[in-house]
């Protein structure tokens, strides 16, 4: 069935972005592959970026940088449409009445406010992919696990995370369906037998992290994380994601 996501972010984009490199490796997962090819994106630039966006640390935004079918900006009182595909041309061309030429002033518009949009992220010079990879290293594991509440909000708000559970319904004639899961719950890792290789919660936060950074930048090219700050804001524990440090 085909569908348009309108008003997706950059950074979300981006997660897109690295979820069709996770799930285009063999085994191919043509269920989503499928459902992808079908997908229409139209982004929405941020132009007011949140206080907790780190996106700029990523290369992730506040402006798209990653392919899109439609881009959109917010302009003066309307929007600058952008079109980034074959598809995205045809869905402008077909409906002409919506739309009319852009100027040169509304370009040089959309550069300036993503300029601004820019300036206001704060850069952190202390975050990193190779930074995080260290403080990973150093973290005190069973301190911070005392922290978390192990609640999985920080992975169920993440626009990459994928971990999924497979459940059997109405056997033996229902359906087998797919459903969010989080490697942050004990039962994610257990066994059919009861052994769990990550017993304690700080085994699987270290395992979160390490699939952020260092995991799916070796499958993909690309960092697990697109700095939209949405964890950090989640966190029950006010854990601080970037320093990996309980708040006293």
């Amino acid at each position: 069935m085909p569908r348009l996501i309108l008003g997706l972010r950059p950074c979300d984009l981006r997660a897109a972005n690295v979820l069709d490199r996770i799930f285009e490796q063999p085994p191919r997962d043509r269920h989503y592959l499928g459902r992808r090819r079908a997908t229409l994106i139209a982004v929405l630039n941020c132009t007011k970026p949140d206080d907790g966006c780190l996106c700029t640390q990523f290369g992730s935004g506040p402006e798209a940088k990653d392919e899109y079918d439609l881009l959109i900006t917010e302009i003066g009182p309307g929007y600058l449409v952008e079109a980034g595909s074959p598809a995205g041309i045809l869905l402008l061309s077909d409906n002409p009445e919506f739309f009319h030429d852009a100027t040169d002033a509304h370009l040089a518009e959309k550069s300036d406010l993503m300029k601004k949009a820019s300036e206001q992220i704060k850069l952190h010079s202390d975050i990193s992919l190779q930074k995080m990879k260290d403080r990973i290293k150093r973290a005190d594991w069973e301190s911070l696990e005392k922290e978390c509440f192990n609640c999985g909000g920080c992975t169920f708000v993440c626009p990459v995370c994928h971990c999924f559970n497979i459940l059997d319904l109405g056997i033996p004639d229902g359906e087998r369906v797919r459903c969010r899961d989080t490697c942050i719950l004990s039962g994610f890792s257990r066994l059919a037998g009861g052994a769990n290789p990550r017993k304690s919660p700080g085994e699987r936060m270290k395992n979160w992290y390490l699939d952020k950074f260092e995991y799916t930048p070796q499958k993909t090219g690309l960092a697990g994380c697109v700095g939209c700050g949405r964890c950090q804001k989640v966190c029950m524990a006010e854990i601080d994601r970037w320093k990996l440090e309980a708040v006293k």
